[in-house]
């Protein structure tokens, strides 16, 4: 019985995405929380993916942009924040098929991979209140 049921989970996690975009809810999505903010989550704590996308699938208001920078820095340009480690575990995957995945875990002691306050990204710079993204952010040049 166990078998089965584990085994469907990795076959929902392959083909999930699909079954929701041509059937179901989109990622932005659900309670209490999002598919792509679960995703994001997972991916942060297990494998120790922490690069995010920067964009949105919302609408705002029209007449509200995000401008990019002409030249914006290399992630070996920036300082990273190295005072704090985490101990956690991560997970190495070693074979990954559509019906099973071999995966352990590996006790690690990690940095978080913050950047310097000087280095964050800030939105909003005029405001009253900047929010300020102290972790990596690529976009896509699509």
């Amino acid at each position: 019985n166990f078998p089965v049921l584990g085994r469907i989970r990795y076959i929902s996690e392959k083909i999930g995405p699909e079954l929701r975009q041509y059937f179901f809810a989109n990622d932005n999505e659900g309670k209490p929380f999002s598919r792509s903010d679960y995703k994001n989550i997972v991916l942060a704590g297990k494998y120790k993916s922490r690069m995010t996308s920067f964009g949105t699938g919302k609408d705002y208001l029209e007449g509200f942009y995000i401008q990019n920078t002409m030249f914006p820095l290399q992630a070996t340009e920036l300082h990273i924040d190295h005072t704090e480690f985490i101990s956690t575990f991560l997970y190495h995957i070693e074979n990954e098929r559509l019906f099973s995945r071999e995966e352990y875990r590996k006790s690690a002691q990690v940095d978080p991979f913050f950047l310097t306050d000087e280095h964050a990204v800030v939105l909003g710079s005029i405001l009253k209140h900047p929010f300020k993204i102290k972790r990596l952010v690529g976009q896509s040049g699509m």
